[in-house]
């Protein structure tokens, strides 16, 4: 079997969640051949462990914490040249490389080149439609979020199978979509939290920052390193490129950890973007969070709206990042961890998305 895997490249959600699906797979079909198409975060991931091409993708303008369409806009004037060659790369690829199935991860080009090519494909993303009803029930939906639900619904129009990895656990499947579970690199059943703490030599639960390599958690970090030294607690940061690991007596910074999920298990709470990967890994593994969602970035909206709903974890929703109103954010959350590991720890959710997922594959190919 042959399969062509396309990844968007901005942050490191999109790369971990096809990275665990294309292991999952080899798992089962160890001959099968995969080559990936992608850019950006994923490139450098990637490239030395698949065959991968690398082709050029949207661009986030600045490091504010908020989503600006006229910015991104802006920024990407000429991304309909790169579309089309984009489109035209992946043709190529698919024509010389003559796959079985392509799987894109929300990478439009994947969809249309399959299109055109008449190419089995299937769409993997993580925006629900479901969560979209529930939340405009709630509140006011603003130009930005229609904007984006008519692009997302856009492409998934032009899917015949759409899978949507949930934070939560499936949902009815209807028409072209498929739910499945999250997505998870391992079961925290694998690991054992003595052995981890001497290995990753801790000597207490850290508090871990992620903010998954995107340009918007940047700022968020920046903020707390002038914070982080007033708490009595371990801080490790990931996902921030600018420091040598150990900055001082209680904040260790790392770019990439392959071993995060090790950290994820130590620790005794999460601050963090509301990337969808995180988010359902940190769920699975029942950790207290602190959630700083993208103004206006209609995945982070949502996949935080879900947490907040369930009270799983602390969503702070900030128009600009001061500094007293983010320490008092983690003055709070710091507070509250106790409680909400103890609703955590009655929360049963599985890891097994990526199984799911070549169990549909299995079916559509």
């Amino acid at each position: 079997m042959k399969i062509l895997v396309l990844v968007t490249g901005i942050g490191y959600g999109h790369t971990i969640r096809e990275y665990t699906l294309i292991k999952e797979i080899l798992k089962k079909y160890p001959r099968t051949k995969v080559k990936v198409i992608t850019y950006g975060t994923s490139w450098p991931f990637f490239k030395n462990k698949y065959p991968t091409i690398k082709i050029r993708g949207a661009k986030l303008p600045d490091y504010e914490f908020n989503y600006k369409i006229r910015s991104i806009l802006k920024a990407n004037l000429f991304y309909p040249l790169k579309h089309i060659i984009n489109i035209i790369k992946v043709k190529k690829a698919i024509r010389e490389f003559r796959p079985d199935l392509v799987i894109t991860d929300f990478e439009p080009s994947g969809i249309i080149a399959s299109r055109k090519t008449n190419t089995k494909f299937i769409t993997i993303f993580n925006f629900n439609p479901n969560i979209l009803q529930q939340y405009a029930k709630e509140n006011k939906i603003n130009y930005s979020i229609k904007l984006q639900a008519s692009y997302v619904d856009h492409y998934y129009r032009l899917s015949k199978k759409v899978v949507i990895p949930t934070l939560f656990g499936p949902h009815k499947n209807v028409n072209r979509f498929v739910y499945t579970n999250p997505i998870a690199r391992q079961s925290p059943k694998e690991f054992d939290e003595k052995r981890l703490m001497k290995k990753l030599g801790l000597k207490r639960r850290p508090i871990l920052i992620a903010i998954g390599g995107s340009n918007f958690g940047i700022d968020l970090v920046e903020k707390m390193l002038n914070i982080l030294p007033q708490f009595k607690e371990e801080f490790i940061i990931f996902g921030y490129p600018y420091s040598k690991e150990k900055i001082s007596k209680n904040i260790t910074t790392f770019t990439f950890k392959p071993n995060f999920l090790e950290y994820l298990m130590v620790c005794k709470g999460i601050i963090t973007l509301a990337g969808h990967n995180t988010l359902s890994e940190l769920l699975v593994y029942k950790k207290p969070s602190l959630i700083f969602p993208v103004k206006n970035h209609i995945e982070q909206m949502l996949n935080a709206y879900e947490i907040k709903k369930r009270k799983y974890g602390i969503v702070k929703n900030l128009n600009s990042l001061n500094s007293d109103m983010l320490k008092k954010s983690m003055q709070d959350f710091i507070k509250a961890i106790p409680v909400l590991q103890k609703k955590l720890d009655k929360l049963n959710v599985n890891g097994t998305g990526a199984k799911e997922i070549v169990s549909i594959i299995d079916k559509f190919k």
